[in-house]
C-alpha cells in the first residue's frame, strides 16, 4: 500500500484529482491511483494495434476529407458561375422584355408566312405552266381573275407568243406572297431557257381560289400604244406603261412637272419602245403627288407592295396605269397627250396605290 502523504493526488488510471483519502484510493475509480511499470507496458501492448488501426482511420479520413473538400470547392465554385450567367441572363431579361417578346412574335410570324408562301407556290405554278401549254384563249381564259373579260379581250390583244410543253424548263427566279387593299396576292418572276422572262400575278378570284392577273401579266391597254400616239386610233385610252421623269436644264434628274412615257417588253423587262411626247404634271395635284411617292420608292430600291417585281426594270422608270387623250399637235405637226388619271403606279388590276404599309411599332 503506497505510503498516505498529506496532499493533492492524480489518479494514473481514471484521470481524477483528489485530496488525500483514507486508504489512498481514488474516491472515483476505487483504485490504487498509482500504476506500476508493468501494468503501463502490458496497456500499451494491448492497444498498439487498435492505435495502429486508428491511426490508418485517421489518415484515410484525412485523404478523403482532403478529396471531399476538393470536390466541394469545385461544386460551390460551379454553383457560383452558373448563378452569376443566371444573374446576367435574367438582367438582360429585365432590360430587354419587350424585344424579346417581338423576337418570339417574329418568329411565329415567319413560320405562318413561310406556310402560307408554300402553299401560294404550289396552287400558282400549275396555273402559270396550264396558260402558257396552249395559245387558245378558251383553255387560258378560265385560269385567269376574270375569265369572262379576259376571253373578250384576249381576241383582240396582241399577246407575245410564249409555248412550253412538259419538258421546258421554267425556271422560278423570285415569289412573293403579299397584301393589297383587295385581299393577298403573289408576284412572281420567271426564266425560259431561250434567257425569255415571264411575269405574272396571282390574285384571289371570286370563288376564292389563286387565279392570273391577266391584265398585269400582258401589260394590257385599251389600245396598242403605236396606234395611239400615231393617232390613228382612239382618242383616249388607258394604257400600261413606263415612265421616266424629263432631264432639267443642267443634265440632272427633273421633278415630276414633266414625264414621258414608254412601252414597256413583255419578255426582256429591261427593254423598253421609243419615247413618247412630253406629258405635263401639276407636282402638286393628286397625279403629281402618286407620281412623285412612286419615283421617290424606286429611287430607294423598294418597288409598289414590296413585291419585288420591278428589279430588273430600266433605271429611273416607274410603271404606270393611265389614262390619256390625245392633244393639239404642237408646232412641228406633232400630236401632244394630255394626262387625265394616273390610276395607279403599277400594273396590277386594282387601283391601291401600292405604297408598302409602314412597320408598326
Amino acid at each position: 500500500m503506497t505510503e498516505q502523504t498529506d496532499g493533492w493526488y492524480h489518479c494514473g488510471r481514471c484521470g481524477h484529482l483528489f485530496e488525500e483519502s483514507e486508504d489512498g484510493r481514488c474516491p472515483v475509480c476505487g483504485q490504487n491511483p498509482v500504476v506500476s511499470d508493468s501494468e503501463m507496458a502490458y496497456h500499451m501492448a494491448l492497444s498498439a494495434p487498435a492505435e495502429a488501426e486508428g491511426a490508418g482511420r485517421v489518415e484515410k479520413t484525412a485523404a478523403q476529407a482532403k478529396d471531399s473538400g476538393g470536390l466541394l470547392k469545385f461544386t460551390v465554385a460551379w454553383v457560383g458561375f452558373l448563378s452569376v450567367i443566371a444573374g446576367i441572363i435574367a438582367l438582360a431579361r429585365l432590360f430587354s422584355s419587350n424585344e424579346d417578346t417581338q423576337a418570339t412574335i417574329d418568329i411565329g410570324e415567319s413560320s405562318e408566312s413561310m406556310r402560307e408562301l408554300n402553299d401560294a407556290y404550289t396552287r400558282c405554278y400549275p396555273l402559270l405552266r396550264g396558260y402558257y401549254s396552249s395559245v387558245a384563249p378558251e383553255i387560258r381564259a378560265p385560269l385567269t381573275l376574270h375569265p369572262t373579260r379576259s376571253l373578250e379581250r384576249m381576241s383582240r390583244w396582241p399577246e407575245e407568243l410564249v409555248l412550253i410543253d412538259r419538258n421546258t424548263l421554267v425556271r422560278n427566279r423570285s415569289f412573293t406572297v403579299f397584301g393589297t387593299s383587295e385581299g393577298q396576292s403573289a408576284g412572281s418572276l420567271w426564266e425560259l431557257e431561250n434567257g425569255d422572262r415571264l411575269e405574272a400575278v396571282f390574285r384571289h378570284n371570286e370563288e376564292g381560289a389563286w387565279a392570273i392577273d391577266w391584265e398585269q401579266m400582258v401589260r394590257y391597254s385599251t389600245e396598242t400604244w403605236p396606234v395611239f400616239v400615231s393617232g390613228l386610233g382612239d382618242e383616249s385610252g388607258e394604257f400600261r406603261l413606263l415612265a421616266r421623269r424629263r432631264a432639267s436644264a443642267s443634265l440632272g434628274v427633273g421633278d415630276v412637272s414633266r414625264i414621258i412615257l414608254h412601252q414597256p417588253s413583255t419578255r426582256r423587262p429591261g427593254e423598253f419602245g421609243p419615247a413618247s411626247p412630253e406629258v405635263q404634271v401639276d407636282p402638286s395635284s393628286e397625279d403629281g403627288v402618286k407620281l412623285a411617292e412612286a419615283f421617290e420608292l424606286r429611287d430607294a430600291g423598294g418597288s409598289p407592295f414590296n413585291a419585288g417585281l420591278t428589279q430588273d426594270d430600266p433605271l429611273g422608270m416607274i410603271r404606270v396605269r393611265v389614262r390619256l387623250h390625245l392633244g393639239p399637235k404642237d408646232e412641228n405637226g406633232r400630236l401632244t397627250l394630255i394626262l387625265d388619271k394616273v390610276v395607279a403606279c403599277h400594273w396590277m388590276d386594282i387601283d391601291d396605290r401600292g405604297r408598302p404599309e409602314p412597320k408598326k411599332q
